[in-house]
């Protein structure tokens, strides 16, 4: 490391040199926007097949993976800053999973009983789990976000949106890429991209990317014996894949991934706790043991024990192929298998170390000095899936269908068992709680769906009209010690659009779409919860202008939801539970110019109105009540923003320089639905976001004469030092609250090479 990070020092040292004298012209180079006279078209395939995305009658964004790969973006987590209304957090007690909200709509829990209402798609195959989050990407192609009910194409339990992402496929021609890069927290990244080209003169071509991250963290464990930081990550990935034609019809797409990762979650820290709590744990030093972490705000140095990280590892293959059955119709199937373990000695949630408390033996009444904590919750997982979708494409004049049977299948098995230390009343003793949690799933989904659009001989076929079904079965059981439940869901979903292309630059559409999430168990817990049904009402406008320099993107949506599904907590533990009826109402626009042909342009807002109708709330005196109007819309914001710049400074003999500055806000966030229920939720709330990232690039400051090239950069990121929460607990009845708050200022410098 210590090699790597000379070598990386001296080649800023020597990009400054050179740089220092240089003279630069003032013939900036011009975008591909502006050398085709405007904004490039952008192609997506969110339904089914390539499509330009200003005729596509769903609320869309794309983001290429040449935009994120500038922007130092590999995960989920990055992708929020770009997109209106998508809000990604990271999940308490998780340091690589995080919860993905679209529209208000998503879930944070790590663990395999929870759907989450946002699916995520890589290359066709589903998802399902939020580590998927935490996944980091090289060598992408294309990230298209799918906003609101997606119940036709993208049915299995999308009732908030979808990722749909796809990877680069391999290229024709022989290539190599190189990155490496090095920042604050001693943070070194590798990236590596092989394709091969065609082989042997052959249609096939293949595709090998390595990754590499490692962070040494940012909030530094004073516990003694400690060997990691909280932030800690050490991840490795590969992909591969390998395209070709098997016959003169039938052509194959292969895809493999496997990580492996090494991960301490950012530091949870109490930020605040009853004064018995604070007596008891405070006495952990007079005991032997570590200080108890107790602040209201974000603590740079933390007694966080001397525990191993998280491990981590998932992977799978995936086999799609293509027939074309006539120059009309082609026939598609995607089979896959992918399977994840998760295992952490202690997950930490609390973030506290080896703390030393008075132990009261509640059968013998004597007490004992032993470890203690307000709560620790250990973590094995191993989750595996299998899936199959078989597609049916094609159009019949001016009828075009996709229409499929999809198959997926999810067992996954948990062990968690819980710790904690109730304190007594005088905070002097206390009582030490195992609990035991272990639980096995079974999951099976299978769906029949189609959707066609047709354009009528009418109106100059500017009129567009698209309607599909899809009927979806789910069966689920749950195995706990002594206990078996299982039970099945069916339901019908519907999508419709009506699009008209008053210009080819200007496209006005309303869609109706519904789905369907199904409903489940909650392990610990009795009986199952019901599932979740939504029905959206959407507007938009799509339009080009100023000779296609200027576009701009509208979106008005309203989503009515019966027997929402929301998490709860009791004592920490997530909890499931049904709202009743709620409807969001919202809207985004996007916007993205070339006004110069240096300067590229983008900004976007969402907006999110929730109002919930009805929310029964069993009271203790009470009973059962409708306090729908005091819920929050949880870990989303009501407002977010961004804005992209994009300069090209100059181009000279010794390359180009351009500059990329964003900058993201997110409104008020709040992570439980009732105060009343939890009293210390609004101490939790994550404050508003204002992120600030940038980076300067010197592209190509060495061409060879082979053809290869060398560009170096610097970034930083939340540039303003903003320190927010992110995320937060409040552990009712246990009278303390917790907190995870965003990484610090950090830079960064990074070179590339290709050839």
């Amino acid at each position: 490391m210590l090699k790597v990070t000379k070598a990386l020092l001296a080649g800023a040292a020597l990009w400054g040199t050179v740089l220092s004298p240089l003279a630069w012209s003032q013939n900036a180079p011009q975008s591909t926007e502006a050398q085709t006279g405007g904004l490039e078209e952008v192609i997506v395939t969110a339904q089914k097949r390539p499509e330009n995305l200003q005729l596509v009658p769903v609320s869309i964004t794309a983001l290429s993976g040449t935009m994120l790969d500038n922007r130092n973006v590999t995960t989920v987590q990055g992708f929020a800053e770009f997109v209106p209304n998508l809000t990604v957090n990271p999940i308490m007690g998780s340091a690589t999973a995080a919860s993905v909200y679209i529209r208000g709509q998503g879930y944070a829990n790590t663990e395999a009983y929870v759907d989450s209402p946002v699916s995520t798609y890589i290359d066709g195959v589903l998802q399902p789990r939020p580590n998927v989050a935490g996944l980091e990407m090289v060598d992408l192609q294309r990230v298209e976000v799918l906003r609101g009910p997606q119940g036709t194409l993208f049915g299995r339990n999308t009732t908030g949106g979808a990722l749909n992402i796809t990877t680069a496929a391999p290229s024709d021609e022989f290539g190599f890429k190189q990155s490496a890069e090095y920042g604050s927290d001693q943070e070194f990244i590798v990236k590596t991209a092989l394709d091969t080209g065609l082989i042997d003169g052959s249609s096939f071509k293949a595709k090998l990317a390595y990754y590499h991250h490692q962070l040494e963290g940012y909030v530094t464990n004073i516990s003694p014996g400690a060997t990691f930081d909280a932030g800690y990550r050490d991840n490795d990935s590969i992909w591969f894949a390998l395209d070709g034609d098997l016959t003169s019809r039938l052509s194959m797409d292969f895809r493999f991934d496997y990580t492996q990762l090494r991960a301490v979650m950012p530091a949870s820290q109490v930020i605040y706790a009853a004064p018995d709590y604070v007596r008891y744990f405070g006495n952990s030093p007079n005991l032997g043991g570590d200080p108890f972490n107790n602040s209201p705000t974000r603590l740079g140095y933390m007694y966080l024990g001397d525990s191993g990280p998280e491990k981590n590892t998932l992977g799978g293959y995936a086999m799609t192929l293509n027939y074309n059955v006539s120059s009309a119709t082609t026939l598609k199937d995607i089979v896959a298998y992918r399977n994840t373990t998760s295992t952490s000695p202690n997950s930490n949630v609390t973030g506290q170390g080896n703390l030393q408390g008075e132990v009261l033996n509640p059968a013998t009444g004597v007490t004992s000095v032993q470890h203690v904590s307000p709560f620790d919750a250990a973590e094995d997982i191993n989750q595996h899936q299998i899936s199959n979708e078989l597609q049916l494409l094609g159009n019949l004049g001016s009828f075009n269908y996709v229409a499929g049977f999809f198959y997926f299948n999810e067992k996954p098995q948990e062990n968690n068992p819980l710790f904690l230390t109730v304190v007594e009343p005088g905070g002097t003793t206390g009582i030490n709680v195992n609990v035991p949690r272990t639980f096995s799933l079974n999951t099976t989904t299978k769906a029949v769906y189609a959707q066609g659009t047709y354009t009528p001989d009418v109106l100059d076929h500017k009129l567009q009209i698209t309607g599909g079904s899809r009927y979806t079965w789910d069966d689920k059981s749950i195995t706990e010690p002594g206990t078996f439940e299982a039970k099945n869901w069916s339901k019908a979903s519907w999508a419709a659009a009506l699009q008209y292309n008053w210009t080819p630059d200007l496209m006005a559409y309303f869609r109706f779409a519904s789905s369907y999430k199904a409903g489940g168990f909650t392990p610990g817990f009795a009986g199952s919860y019901n599932p979740e049904n939504a029905t959206m009402y959407e507007l938009g406008l799509k339009s080009d202008w100023w000779d296609n320099r200027l576009r701009v993107n509208l979106t008005a949506f309203t989503t009515n939801y019966k027997d929402q599904q929301l998490q709860e907590t009791v004592g920490g533990i997530p909890l499931v539970t049904n709202a009743g009826r709620s409807t969001f109402d919202g809207g985004e626009l996007e916007i993205t110019a070339v006004p110069t042909p240096r300067l590229r342009v983008t900004a976007s807002w969402g907006y999110i109105n929730p109002n919930y109708k009805v929310y029964i709330y069993s009271d203790p005196v009470l009973g059962n009540i409708n306090v729908a109007d005091e819920v929050h819309m949880t870990y989303a914001a009501r407002n977010n923003a961004s804005i992209g710049l994009v300069y090209d400074v100059a181009e000279g003999p010794w390359g180009s320089l351009n500059t990329s500055v964003d900058f993201h806000y997110e409104s008020r966030r709040w992570f439980f639905p009732l105060d009343r229920q939890l009293p210390y939720n609004e101490l939790i709330s994550g404050p508003p976001i204002y992120d600030l990232r940038a980076r300067i690039t010197w592209a190509n400051f060495i061409t060879t004469k082979g053809g290869a090239t060398f560009s170096g950069y610097i970034w930083g990121a939340n540039l303003l030092n903003k320190i927010q929460i992110t995320t937060g607990t409040d552990w009712t009845p246990m009278p303390f609250a917790t907190a995870v708050f965003s990484r610090p200022r950090s830079e960064g410098i990074g070179i590339d090479m290709k050839f």
